[in-house]
């Protein structure tokens, strides 16, 4: 995820996740945030910042999600980009033909 100034920026991956959670028809997604390790308090209130901005990306097309920091170990394990969010399915999307 890009950030400028500090501040979560549109990027084309968190538009095509959107983009793929709707298709899905995925409803019930935590979006956990993480940024540098998540080992400051800093850091905790970027990643917090990032997972709030990708939740009011998925409400603008009807996505209802909850933001929260990851863990630290768990945020340390990502690799390749300093900032960014991972969603995590919540409740399964209802498909024809099975029972709830």
């Amino acid at each position: 995820m890009q950030l400028e100034d500090g501040r979560p920026q549109q990027s084309q991956g968190l538009d095509d996740a959107v983009w793929a959670i709707q298709h899905w028809g995925v409803q019930g997604i935590t979006v956990g945030g993480y940024s540098d390790g998540n080992a400051s308090d800093k850091n905790k209130a970027t990643a917090l910042s990032i997972a709030e901005f990708a939740v009011a990306e998925l409400a603008k097309v009807g996505i209802r999600a909850n933001a929260m920091v990851l863990p630290t170990e768990q945020s340390q394990r990502v690799r390749g980009e300093s900032a960014g969010v991972e969603f995590e399915v919540v409740r399964a999307p209802q498909r024809e033909g099975t029972k709830p």
